[in-house]
């Protein structure tokens, strides 16, 4: 991910979120191609970027596990790598959300190249003030992203608002410590990343905490599935990415004014203390 330096950042989340993504321009030009996720590695694997990128998306559309031409939001859409599989492999209508609408001409282009066989519609919008009726969709999920909600019970609340009775959730989230158990080092980087990042709800995301607050808002059926092993070998695989293309920047000691070589550097050692979950929540008949 980028040596990209953010910068000063605007006190309102959503201008954080589209300043920190309209400066990491790596994710076009460096391995990642526009995807902003990590990879499911299949225990007894060896990692391979490419497929375990795709492997994640697909284990997605499978917990979505939705009918044929059936509408989802995707809120947090970005360059639309996630929507693509999930219109072109699963056969779902897929409308994506975003803040960055620069990020609208790259997700267009990839969506023509890759022939997308249902139609993918973009929205520019905070998914915490969906711009929908009531009870249009039959399922909804963030990857990765739900960490930009502010506030987080907002965003809930939405999702469950334009899910039809019936329809599915699915979140593939971290898990993440309590702050009181982060040692002062650890502590002042994490509110450095999330200030710099536009990541104001990712405190929320410790321990039943997700589940709590969907519960809250009229979610039933909810239910956690730990994959952290199957994402450590994508996590390993930046940390050295790190090292070995950020060695300078590493030893001047400025790690904290570049987000994703922080977290490129910390998610691998400190991996015992974090977590990643697909968390999935239904709307009541």
């Amino acid at each position: 991910m980028a040596n990209t330096e953010i910068g000063v950042v605007s006190r309102d989340t959503a201008d954080q979120v589209r300043h920190y993504y309209t400066q990491t321009e790596s994710y076009l030009t460096g391995p990642l191609r526009g995807t902003c996720h990590f990879g499911f590695t299949p225990e007894g694997t060896v990692f391979e970027l490419t497929r375990d990128l795709r492997l994640m998306e697909r284990l997605l559309g499978n917990t979505l596990d939705l009918p044929p031409n059936s509408p989802v939001l995707d809120a947090g859409c970005g360059f639309c790598r996630v929507a693509s599989t999930l219109a072109n492999e699963f056969n779902l209508k897929v409308y994506g959300i975003d803040l960055t609408l620069i990020r609208f001409s790259e997700a267009r282009r990839f969506i023509d190249k890759q022939k997308v066989s249902q139609p993918i519609r973009l929205i520019g919008g905070n998914y915490c003030r969906l711009p929908f009726a009531d009870s249009v969709f039959t399922g909804a999920f963030t990857m990765e992203t739900l960490c930009h909600a502010d506030p987080l019970q907002n965003a809930l609340r939405e999702f469950f608002r334009v899910l039809r009775p019936g329809g599915k959730a699915v979140f593939f989230e971290y898990r993440v410590p309590e702050e009181s158990s982060l040692d002062p080092i650890r502590l002042r980087i994490t509110r450095e990343m999330i200030a710099r990042t536009g990541m104001t709800a990712i405190k929320y995301f410790t321990q039943g905490n997700l589940e709590a607050n969907l519960h809250s808002v009229g979610f039933k059926n909810i239910t956690t599935t730990d994959i952290s092993r199957n994402v450590w070998p994508t996590w390993h695989w930046l940390f050295w990415q790190a090292i070995r293309n950020d060695w300078q920047t590493i030893l001047q000691g400025k790690i904290v004014e570049y987000p994703n070589l922080a977290g490129s550097l910390l998610i691998w050692p400190y991996r015992h203390f974090l977590g990643y979950n697909i968390t999935t929540a239904t709307k009541p008949c």
